[in-house]
């Protein structure tokens, strides 16, 4: 064979494709034949399973290709004998081949990078880098070989070559998978369809099989087993019957039985696919509590991993290392499943080695395999350490742990597959928190109890103070706002589509979906590239310390901070002088009496038994959270950051002392309520306390801007179902508080969309007095409703807010769908995240009168310079003492609205007459003085 046949020998280092090609090119003077021939001589060796013949006939194709001098037949022959090579060779040695060989080729030919060589080769390099465990280059490589397939699919749109772009969607989202980021391999998927569905059968359910993976890992498992199911139906009718059974383990990976008549179908000479059913079985057994069973079929599938991998470092070699030490720790051998671990992190970090010694961890510097099941190694290891009594070490294995989740966070493009892995960690938290105090770190466990929470709000909120802190142009800034407008826009069209089942918009704008967050994702990259301050600063994780924190405080204020476990509650009280953290024992029923109490605040029923209901529990509650802090009588503000269902609990409702049992009447506004102790103000997250808001705003043209939509019941003001009724109180509402601010109002017809949108920058303030409601199927479709159309949660991240403050005078703007790690994903928490620093919101469906008389004192405390909190404490306090109708001293008419963020005054002290004359008196006394002293 010529040069480059010589070339391939030469890099192969298995005798075994040695002695291949060497046959190949000297025993059978095939060249001599007519290339037709060497194709059926060709085909009647594969159909006998003949390898060297194979190889010699289609080595003798090549020749005669390049006796041709037709070069390119003559590489796409080459690179089917690499394709055969790849499936008869170690990994790292086929890597390296291929390597040289896309360079060796390019070289020699000077072939046109975009040709379709260059993709087979890019593709097979890409998949090599995956098998092994190395993402992120595999994702560079089948970018790079998408773009070439998109270049010839653009020549010839209706070609066979869309089955290749697909093939190379699929691939991408299949490394999102495997780096957890489990929404965004969904939207490859997504894209691999619309090249391959009702192309090509195979790689569809290749896909579907995919579209299971990443759906069962976001916790979606009715989809997913759809997805496994129909990946099935279309594999059984293949001969290749291990992709059929693969999706068969997908499809019935909960149900033992199932999975038992599996394992009778599966020989043991197929490694791969016996060792991932063993797996499987091996899991549900530890769920039944069937530990022998687990830890047989764990062991068996360890053995058939080792085989296939030869040995060498592979992520799944430490998966079944995982298992096996997890299985052990449920037999309480910890000393034996700390060894498991140690060598399950050797097998997922390529440069780790210490597969001895349970006191060593990787750096997340060193060449990590797969950071997903780094994470899952990390967390069974440390909470072992801590069964074994190894609590310093234990400790550090979490802290550890806490950095790799903030590293993969940070990597990950899509919300949901964040919130998914802090869900699935959340009960970490607890053990390194419950640790931390066991260990005297009150620091430590404060730490992690703010670590805990809402990552991807302060994320969002420096990355915005990150573009202004390094001076990016406003254009570039209004030119990523379009993007993630028109994102925002293609998201809510396919919601609308999914719940029509309209496939042909759903496929529609997926398309369009997807190809506006690639042109926003090759922005922010350049982006971060061009502005390397910006980078540097968005990417920080750090949270907010003790002392820092401390810095902020007044000696009446204090912060409160709490963390919800499973089985304790804790809370973290700093004040000016110090840090005390308290572990409270969940008390059973405590949910029950959550509930309760958040029930009755939902309506306005005033019956006895619904007040013995709301009193009782208010005061259990109470007695829970804080009877054992004994917070210091000099503290008359608090700072609370809930955590889980505590986050729709409004403190200012919890009752101080019991009702006494011979009562005769529903009086709710004899209630011992906590605001009469305290002023309260909620946060997000203890690290927005102390980040400071960096603005690009203009100077706000206006202090007021209201809106208020005048809705009239009719069928056309009917929003998903929902009857938009009159809001005359909100009309006068933010009528007076114009006035009293001379402000801005859009009332009627005039509060569209549209204007609140061109006319957000310009107001200090907003208020928006209307309805609004919550999605419980998407959070982000949650809408504030204007007189024309509404505005939806994912539109609000994106508006450009210079406002101080925005009040949200409607109905449940502060509450939603609660994301363990996360906090509720309220329309709130959207002003929040798109910059607006101080809110107040709803937490329930509020009453229209009493709002408006509510909204009235707090602006005009507000005028009066009074802070945030204190306006709002000193206009709920008001409507208690000056209550008429006993019924209506109910939590349900005060108690809904919060404040959240800066409490700081809006508007400066007013300069007080009196103040003024006590002044004047002073310094005529002053004056007198020194006269006096002067004459004497």
């Amino acid at each position: 064979m010529p040069h480059l046949q010589t070339y391939f020998i030469t890099k192969m280092r298995l005798l075994y494709i040695i002695i291949l090609t060497i046959v190949s090119f000297y025993s059978i003077p095939l060249s001599a034949q007519s290339t037709e021939e060497l194709y059926r001589n060709w085909g009647e060796a594969i159909e006998n399973d003949d390898t060297i013949a194979v190889f010699s006939i289609y080595h003798a194709i090549g020749d005669s290709y390049w006796q041709q001098k037709d070069t390119m037949n003559y590489l796409h022959h080459l690179l089917y004998i690499y394709e055969l090579y790849l499936h008869n060779n170690p990994i790292e040695d086929t890597l390296k081949t291929l390597i040289d060989s896309v360079e060796y080729l390019g070289n020699l030919y000077d072939i046109d990078s975009t040709n379709y060589i260059y993709s087979r080769l890019w593709n097979y390099k890409g998949n090599r880098f995956k098998d092994i465990g190395r993402f992120d280059e595999a994702l560079n490589i089948f970018n790079k070989c998408l773009l070439v397939d998109t270049l010839i699919l653009a020549k010839n749109p209706n070609g066979p070559d869309s089955i290749t772009v697909g093939g190379t969607y699929q691939g991408i989202g299949a490394i999102y998978n495997e780096k957890g980021d489990y929404k965004r391999a969904i939207e490859y998927f997504e894209k691999a369809l619309h090249y391959l569905e009702g192309k090509n059968e195979k790689e569809t359910a290749n896909v579907y099989h995919n579209l299971g993976y990443s759906l069962s890992n976001l916790g979606e498992n009715d989809s997913a087993k759809s997805y496994y199911q129909d990946a099935a139906d279309i594999r059984e009718r293949y001969p290749e019957k291990g992709k059929f059974l693969n999706s068969l383990i997908g499809a019935c990976e909960d149900n033992i039985s199932c999975l038992a008549k599996l394992l009778s179908k599966v020989d043991n000479e197929n490694l791969e696919r016996r060792a991932r059913l063993e797996q499987i079985y091996s899991n549900q057994s530890l769920k039944n509590g069937d530990l022998e069973t687990a830890q047989e079929y764990a062991q068996s599938a360890l053995a058939k991993r080792l085989t296939y991998h030869e040995g060498r470092k592979h992520h799944q070699v430490g998966i079944s290392h995982k298992r096996l030490g997890i299985i052990a720790d449920s037999m309480s051998k910890h000393q034996e499943a700390l060894q498991h671990y140690q060598k399950a992190l050797v097998a997922i970090v390529w440069d780790f080695n210490d597969s001895t010694d349970i006191s060593k961890n990787p750096s997340l510097e060193q060449d990590i395999n797969s950071k997903v099941e780094l994470l899952g190694v990390l967390q069974a290891k440390a909470y072992s350490l801590q069964l074994n009594k190894q609590l310093e070490l234990a400790l550090e294995t979490y802290e550890l742990m806490f950095d790799l989740i903030d590293d993969m966070r940070l990597n990950y493009v899509a919300d949901a597959s964040t919130y998914r892995m802090l869900e699935e960690v959340s009960p970490t938290y607890e053990q390194a928190i419950e640790l931390s105090i066991a260990l005297d770190q009150k620091e430590k466990a404060f730490e992690f109890i703010a670590r805990s929470k809402s990552a991807v709000l302060v994320e969002g909120l420096r990355d915005l103070n990150a573009k202004y802190a390094a001076q990016i142009p406003r254009e570039l800034l209004d030119e990523e706002r379009t993007l993630k407008i028109n994102i925002a826009h293609y998201e809510r069209e396919l919601f609308n589509a999914k719940r029509d089942k309209n496939n042909t918009n759903i496929q529609y704008f997926q398309k369009q979906r997807f190809d506006e967050q690639q042109r926003y994702f090759a922005f922010l990259e350049q982006l971060e590239s061009d502005y390397p301050a910006y980078y540097k600063r968005k990417y920080e994780t750090e949270v907010a310390s003790v002392a820092s924190l401390q810095a902020t405080l007044e000696d009446s204020t204090a912060i409160l901070e709490f963390f919800q476990g499973e089985e304790h509650i804790y809370a973290a009280l700093i004040t000016k002088d110090g840090l005390r953290v308290f572990n409270v024992p969940l008390e059973q029923g405590f949910e029950e009496q959550l509930n309760n109490f958040l029930a009755v605040l939902d309506t306005n029923d005033t019956d006895k038994a619904t007040f013995k209901t709301f009193s009782e529990a208010g005061y259990q509650l109470y007695q829970q959270l804080f009877s054992g802090m004994k917070i210091p009588a000099t503290i008359k503000k608090l700072k609370i950051i809930p955590d889980k269902q505590l986050a729709y609990l409004p403190f200012q409702a919890l009752i101080k002392h019991p009702v006494l049992p011979n009562y005769k009447e529903a009086r709710y506004d004899t209630l011992s309520y906590l605001i009469h102790d305290y002023q309260f103000s909620y946060a997000y997250a203890s690290t927005l306390l102390v980040e400071k808001r960096i603005s690009m705003c203009d100077a706000p043209s206006s202090i007021f801007g209201g809106f208020a939509p005048l809705f009239d019941n009719s069928p056309s003001q009917t929003r998903n179902g929902q009857q938009l009724g009159q809001l005359l109180a909100s009309m006068k509402e933010v009528q007076q508080i114009a006035a009293l601010l001379d402000g801005q109002i859009y009332m009627d017809t005039t509060a569209t969309k549209a204007n609140f949108i061109s006319h957000v920058s310009e107001h200090s303030i907003l208020h928006l007095a209307t309805h609004a409601n919550l999605n419980a199927l998407d959070p982000m479709e949650s809408e504030i409703h204007f007189i024309d159309t509404s505005l939806t949660t994912r539109e609000i991240y994106n508006l450009p807010l210079c406002a101080k403050l925005a009040v949200l005078s409607a109905c449940e703007t502060g509450t939603g769908e609660l994301k363990k790690g996360e906090g509720i994903m309220s329309l709130a928490r959207a002003f929040a995240q798109a910059g607006c620093p101080s809110l107040v919101a709803s937490l329930w469906q509020v009453n229209d009168k009493r709002t408006t008389e509510i909204m009235f004192d707090f602006y005009n405390a507000l005028k009066a310079g009074k802070s945030k909190s204190k306006a709002l404490h000193q206009a709920q306090t008001n409507y208690l003492s000056n209550i008429d109708i006993y019924s209506e001293a109910h939590p349900h008419y005060w108690a809904a609205f919060v404040m959240i963020g800066d409490v700081r005054p809006v508007f400066a002290t007013p300069f007080s007459w009196k103040w003024g004359v006590s002044v004047l008196l002073l310094l005529l006394l002053f004056l007198g003085f020194w006269l006096l002293k002067r004459s004497t």
